[in-house]
């Protein structure tokens, strides 16, 4: 059965490219169904896809970006190479989780590659939007089902099918961001209507996850969609959208901790309790990643290895619960001059017009990141890589297009 899912989508990779890149994004939340079948669609999925653009790119495009395949192909090859050393030294399980999350930071490199090559103008990359839309429509959808329904009211934080709250309220933040920032693009009512119903919807995903960190990304980044609306932004918007992010902040993560810890005496005492350890354990994880990066400073102690070696040291098995010490302490000073060098070249391929559009979902994901580790979500680097390219293309002279003409294509 798996292999002719496989081969089925194989052919349509080879065939339909396009149709592979948009079934990721409208199945990239779906981690509860492919935790219950056993395994990813999206890994063959972007791999099919990684093999199809790369047989069929243009040569002119290879050319114009040498130094970034090449920084991303050494970036990958260094942190694979010292992956396989470090794993000897914790237990197969962890090595083996460690591959896979690897794995998955490579199936988003694959992706961003394919939706840059895939998505040609703003046809295409509407289709992207819409494809978002629905898939932040029903993740949200049966979050609404799990809060109000299925759970018998003992359950107050809700993950949806992304099963963690917090990485609920990542990718709902982003997608209202991206949404929002690019909604124009969609010119057919009844689909304008959708991306608008999923940024509300996507707003209320936030709230539903009560994700602290999600709230702090979400109220900065509205404020500068809201400050940079009309393509500039001046010195009385930048102090006016800081006055408001922070007081949006206050608001926001008051009233989520007010909520998370309740009225009730008692419960209020555990949940406090409960809170308090939770901290202190991301805590110690982030002051004890320094410690050994301290000890492998220049290739770091292998990526994403570092919950396993925290388990047999301290006996916590937790994460550094942010994307920055992740990468440090599992790729080194190497592995992150080179992601900082390849992320610097994709900002310099960015209009000066450009960058104020992505400033948003890039302050969003951001502040998300730096109480996350979302090296491995690919359904966030699909939204990252239809925000770059809607900062790209809609300020580039092919992303003119009949209007008339899209409003019929756009019909999936």
């Amino acid at each position: 059965m798996r292999l002719a899912i496989l081969a089925f989508l194989f052919g349509i990779t080879m065939a339909k490219p396009r149709w592979s890149l948009y079934l990721i994004i409208l199945s990239s939340p779906l981690l509860s169904v492919y935790q219950s079948v056993g395994w990813d669609l999206r890994l063959w999925l972007a791999c099919f896809l990684g093999m199809r653009v790369i047989l069929t790119a243009a040569g002119a495009h290879g050319r114009n970006n040498v130094k970034l395949i090449s920084a991303s192909l050494l970036y990958f090859a260094v942190v694979e190479a010292v992956l396989q050393v470090r794993s000897s030294g914790v237990p197969s399980a962890d090595a083996s989780s460690a591959q896979q999350a690897f794995l998955y930071f490579l199936a988003g490199a694959l992706f961003a590659f394919a939706a840059s090559q895939l998505i040609e103008n703003t046809l295409h990359l509407s289709r992207a939007l819409i494809c978002a839309g629905i898939a932040v429509t029903y993740t949200t959808g049966y979050a609404l089902w799990e809060r109000f329904f299925a759970s018998t009211g003992s359950q107050l934080r809700i993950g949806s099918t992304l099963i963690n709250p917090n990485a609920l309220g990542a990718y709902a933040s982003l997608c209202a961001i991206t949404l929002l920032m690019a909604r124009r693009l969609v010119d057919k009512r009844s689909w304008r209507f959708l991306i608008g119903a999923a940024v509300l919807l996507s707003v209320t995903a936030v709230v539903l996850s009560l994700s602290r960190a999600s709230a702090l990304a979400l109220a900065p980044a509205l404020v500068l969609v809201w400050a940079t609306r009309e393509g500039a932004i001046n010195t009385k918007r930048i102090f006016a959208a800081a006055a408001i992010s922070v007081l949006m902040m206050a608001i926001l993560v008051g009233a989520v901790r007010g909520i998370r810890v309740g009225a009730d005496a008692g419960s209020q005492r555990s949940t406090e309790i409960a809170q308090s350890m939770e901290d202190f354990t991301r805590l110690e994880a982030a002051s004890y990643s320094l410690k050994q990066w301290s000890e492998h400073p220049l290739f770091g102690v292998g990526f994403m290895l570092f919950p396993g070696i925290n388990y047999q040291d301290t006996g916590f098995y937790a994460t550094t619960h942010n994307t920055v010490l992740e990468l440090l302490v599992g790729t080194g000073l190497v592995g992150v001059v080179l992601l900082a060098y390849i992320a610097v070249l994709l900002w310099k391929k960015l209009p000066k017009p450009g960058r104020l559009v992505f400033l948003p979902v890039f302050v969003g994901f951001l502040i998300n990141s730096s109480f996350g580790d979302h090296v491995q979500a690919l359904e966030l680097t699909s939204l990252l890589s239809i925000a770059y390219l809607f900062a790209t293309l809609t300020h580039e002279p092919m992303a003119t297009f009949s209007t008339q003409k899209a409003s019929a294509a756009v019909r999936l």
